[in-house]
Protein backbone atom coordinates (compact mmCIF):
# COMPACT_ATOMS: atom_id res chain seq x y z
CA UNK A 1 0.00 0.00 0.00
CA UNK A 2 2.86 2.41 0.81
CA UNK A 3 4.43 1.76 -2.61
CA UNK A 4 1.13 2.69 -4.31
CA UNK A 5 0.90 5.96 -2.35
CA UNK A 6 4.53 6.79 -3.11
CA UNK A 7 4.02 5.99 -6.81
CA UNK A 8 0.83 8.11 -6.85
CA UNK A 9 2.68 11.06 -5.28
CA UNK A 10 5.52 10.75 -7.80
CA UNK A 11 3.00 10.73 -10.69
CA UNK A 12 1.23 13.81 -9.30
CA UNK A 13 4.56 15.67 -8.92
CA UNK A 14 5.66 14.62 -12.41
CA UNK A 15 2.37 15.83 -13.97
CA UNK A 16 2.54 19.10 -12.01
CA UNK A 17 6.12 19.70 -13.18
CA UNK A 18 5.12 18.91 -16.76
CA UNK A 19 2.19 21.36 -16.62
CA UNK A 20 4.49 24.04 -15.15
CA UNK A 21 7.06 23.55 -17.90
CA UNK A 22 4.37 23.71 -20.61
CA UNK A 23 2.90 26.89 -19.08
CA UNK A 24 6.35 28.50 -19.06
CA UNK A 25 7.25 27.65 -22.65
CA UNK A 26 3.73 28.04 -24.10
CA UNK A 27 2.07 30.87 -22.16
CA UNK A 28 -1.60 31.51 -22.82
CA UNK A 29 -2.07 34.55 -24.99
CA UNK A 30 -4.44 37.20 -23.67
CA UNK A 31 -7.97 37.06 -24.97
CA UNK A 32 -8.21 39.37 -27.97
CA UNK A 33 -11.92 39.83 -27.41
CA UNK A 34 -13.35 41.77 -24.50
CA UNK A 35 -16.68 41.11 -22.89
CA UNK A 36 -17.14 44.31 -20.88
CA UNK A 37 -20.60 45.88 -20.64
CA UNK A 38 -19.33 49.00 -22.44
CA UNK A 39 -19.27 47.20 -25.81
CA UNK A 40 -21.85 48.86 -28.05
CA UNK A 41 -22.79 52.29 -29.39
CA UNK A 42 -23.11 55.14 -26.89
CA UNK A 43 -24.34 58.73 -27.25
CA UNK A 44 -23.22 61.63 -25.09
CA UNK A 45 -23.69 65.39 -24.92
CA UNK A 46 -21.52 67.22 -22.38
CA UNK A 47 -19.55 70.40 -21.85
CA UNK A 48 -16.66 71.50 -19.69
CA UNK A 49 -14.43 74.52 -19.11
CA UNK A 50 -10.76 74.55 -20.07
CA UNK A 51 -8.71 77.70 -19.47
CA UNK A 52 -11.78 79.93 -19.82
CA UNK A 53 -13.02 78.24 -23.01
CA UNK A 54 -16.26 76.26 -22.87
CA UNK A 55 -15.94 73.03 -24.84
CA UNK A 56 -19.04 71.05 -25.81
CA UNK A 57 -19.06 67.56 -27.32
CA UNK A 58 -22.18 65.98 -28.80
CA UNK A 59 -21.63 62.63 -30.46
CA UNK A 60 -21.55 58.90 -30.67
CA UNK A 61 -18.84 56.44 -29.62
CA UNK A 62 -18.71 52.78 -30.63
CA UNK A 63 -16.74 50.41 -28.37
CA UNK A 64 -15.79 47.09 -29.99
CA UNK A 65 -14.90 43.73 -28.41
CA UNK A 66 -11.40 43.85 -29.91
CA UNK A 67 -10.48 46.84 -27.69
CA UNK A 68 -10.94 49.45 -30.43
CA UNK A 69 -13.32 52.41 -30.51
CA UNK A 70 -14.59 54.98 -33.02
CA UNK A 71 -15.99 58.40 -32.22
CA UNK A 72 -18.03 60.75 -34.41
CA UNK A 73 -19.06 64.05 -32.87
CA UNK A 74 -19.54 67.77 -33.15
CA UNK A 75 -17.05 69.58 -30.91
CA UNK A 76 -17.64 73.26 -30.18
CA UNK A 77 -15.33 75.82 -28.64
CA UNK A 78 -16.78 78.99 -27.09
CA UNK A 79 -13.99 81.40 -26.07
CA UNK A 80 -16.45 84.21 -25.24
CA UNK A 81 -20.17 84.95 -25.29
CA UNK A 82 -20.18 86.02 -28.96
CA UNK A 83 -18.10 83.31 -30.64
CA UNK A 84 -18.67 79.58 -31.14
CA UNK A 85 -16.53 77.46 -33.47
CA UNK A 86 -17.80 73.94 -34.26
CA UNK A 87 -15.80 71.07 -35.76
CA UNK A 88 -17.05 67.75 -37.09
CA UNK A 89 -14.66 65.13 -35.69
CA UNK A 90 -13.95 61.50 -36.47
CA UNK A 91 -11.49 59.55 -34.35
CA UNK A 92 -10.38 56.00 -33.65
CA UNK A 93 -8.31 54.38 -30.97
CA UNK A 94 -7.97 51.72 -28.29
CA UNK A 95 -9.82 51.27 -25.00
CA UNK A 96 -9.30 49.24 -21.87
CA UNK A 97 -11.02 48.98 -18.51
CA UNK A 98 -8.92 48.41 -15.41
CA UNK A 99 -10.91 48.10 -12.18
CA UNK A 100 -13.29 51.10 -12.37
CA UNK A 101 -11.19 53.12 -14.81
CA UNK A 102 -11.80 53.41 -18.56
CA UNK A 103 -8.63 54.35 -20.44
CA UNK A 104 -8.80 55.43 -24.07
CA UNK A 105 -5.93 56.09 -26.44
CA UNK A 106 -6.65 58.19 -29.52
CA UNK A 107 -4.70 56.80 -32.47
CA UNK A 108 -6.15 58.92 -35.28
CA UNK A 109 -8.26 62.06 -35.44
CA UNK A 110 -9.72 64.02 -38.31
CA UNK A 111 -11.65 67.23 -37.88
CA UNK A 112 -13.08 69.82 -40.22
CA UNK A 113 -14.54 73.20 -39.33
CA UNK A 114 -18.32 72.87 -39.63
CA UNK A 115 -19.52 76.36 -38.65
CA UNK A 116 -18.64 79.47 -36.74
CA UNK A 117 -21.02 81.85 -35.05
CA UNK A 118 -19.62 85.33 -34.48
CA UNK A 119 -21.85 88.05 -33.03
CA UNK A 120 -24.93 86.29 -34.36
CA UNK A 121 -23.58 85.81 -37.89
CA UNK A 122 -23.22 82.16 -38.98
CA UNK A 123 -20.30 81.17 -41.20
CA UNK A 124 -20.36 77.76 -42.88
CA UNK A 125 -17.85 75.56 -44.67
CA UNK A 126 -18.00 77.64 -47.87
CA UNK A 127 -17.00 80.70 -45.82
CA UNK A 128 -14.04 78.79 -44.36
CA UNK A 129 -12.86 77.91 -47.87
CA UNK A 130 -13.01 81.59 -48.81
CA UNK A 131 -11.11 82.60 -45.63
CA UNK A 132 -8.35 80.09 -46.46
CA UNK A 133 -8.04 81.44 -50.02
CA UNK A 134 -7.95 85.08 -48.87
CA UNK A 135 -5.46 84.48 -46.05
CA UNK A 136 -3.46 81.90 -48.01
CA UNK A 137 -3.38 79.82 -44.80
CA UNK A 138 -5.08 76.58 -43.87
CA UNK A 139 -7.42 76.87 -40.90
CA UNK A 140 -6.21 75.10 -37.77
CA UNK A 141 -7.99 71.88 -36.85
CA UNK A 142 -8.23 69.98 -33.57
CA UNK A 143 -5.57 67.47 -34.60
CA UNK A 144 -3.12 70.38 -34.98
CA UNK A 145 -3.29 70.69 -31.18
CA UNK A 146 -3.62 66.99 -30.24
CA UNK A 147 -0.66 64.69 -29.73
CA UNK A 148 -0.89 61.37 -31.62
CA UNK A 149 -1.51 58.52 -29.18
CA UNK A 150 -2.87 60.79 -26.44
CA UNK A 151 -4.61 58.88 -23.66
CA UNK A 152 -7.54 59.89 -21.47
CA UNK A 153 -8.62 58.37 -18.17
CA UNK A 154 -12.21 58.18 -16.90
CA UNK A 155 -13.39 56.96 -13.51
CA UNK A 156 -16.55 54.87 -13.92
CA UNK A 157 -18.85 56.34 -11.26
CA UNK A 158 -22.09 54.64 -12.33
CA UNK A 159 -22.02 51.45 -14.39
CA UNK A 160 -25.57 50.61 -15.45
CA UNK A 161 -26.21 48.55 -18.59
CA UNK A 162 -27.85 51.38 -20.59
CA UNK A 163 -26.29 54.39 -18.86
CA UNK A 164 -22.75 55.14 -17.71
CA UNK A 165 -21.55 58.06 -15.63
CA UNK A 166 -17.87 58.80 -16.12
CA UNK A 167 -15.64 61.34 -14.41
CA UNK A 168 -13.10 62.60 -16.93
CA UNK A 169 -9.70 63.20 -15.36
CA UNK A 170 -8.76 66.65 -16.68
CA UNK A 171 -5.04 67.41 -16.31
CA UNK A 172 -5.64 71.02 -17.47
CA UNK A 173 -8.46 71.96 -15.12
CA UNK A 174 -11.26 70.56 -13.04
CA UNK A 175 -12.53 67.04 -13.65
CA UNK A 176 -15.96 66.86 -15.28
CA UNK A 177 -18.74 64.31 -15.66
CA UNK A 178 -19.92 62.60 -18.84
CA UNK A 179 -23.19 60.70 -19.11
CA UNK A 180 -23.32 58.10 -21.86
CA UNK A 181 -26.50 56.41 -23.03
CA UNK A 182 -26.58 53.11 -24.89
CA UNK A 183 -27.92 53.38 -28.44
CA UNK A 184 -27.28 49.72 -29.39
Amino acid sequence: MDKKIKLGMEIVLFVAALVGICAYFFPKTPDAHKSDDIIGIWTSDYSYDSAGITIRVNGETSYFSNGKYNVNADMSFQPDSTTIITFAINGAGDWNIHNKELITTLNTLKSIPAKMVYKGKVLGSQDFDMMERISNQKLKTIEDFTAPGASQSYIIKNDEHDKKLLEAINPFGKNFNIEMYRKK
